[in-house]
């Protein structure tokens, strides 16, 4: 309400100000990753993990799910997140298996190439499993040593 009551002298004459909150959309997500024959899957799990988290990185970039890095409506497409995965050192191959909002199942995403998200949502996956109703991330690492 405040934001609104902010907003509104700033408004044109005719026009109406609407501020509605963001809904987060929790994200189901799934690969299988085929690494290298010379790398360990662990560390390339780990870093998999790391790349693909809502959180700041060691690296002092931002997590694939990083707020920062989603916007409203900005849906999550496939390609995106198997380009991102192919360029962790030691995966020679990743597939996503599974790419649905948390909870309500399959809706075609994959064969869409596309999850997409109304105009006031923003994707959300903490993949913590302390809050799994925040989204979820999971690895099936095959290959490797």
């Amino acid at each position: 309400c405040a934001i609104k009551q902010h907003l509104y002298r700033y408004r044109r004459i005719g026009h109406d100000v609407v501020v509605v909150q963001a809904a987060d959309v929790a994200l189901d997500i799934a690969m299988t990753v085929c690494v290298s024959p010379h790398y360990l899957r662990g560390h390339v799990k780990a870093e998999l993990l790391e790349v693909f988290s809502a959180r700041m990185r060691r690296n002092g970039d931002k997590g694939f799910f990083h707020a920062d890095n989603l916007s409203f409506g900005e849906g999550i497409y496939l390609s995106r997140l198997v380009a991102t995965a192919r360029q962790v050192v030691g995966v020679e191959n990743v597939v996503v298996t599974k790419l649905e909002r948390l909870f309500l199942g399959d809706n075609q995403e994959i064969d869409h190439g596309l999850l997409a998200l109304e105009p006031f949502e923003v994707a959300r996956l903490d993949s913590d499993p302390s809050f799994p109703e925040n989204g979820k991330f999971t690895l099936d690492m095959r290959g490797g040593r």
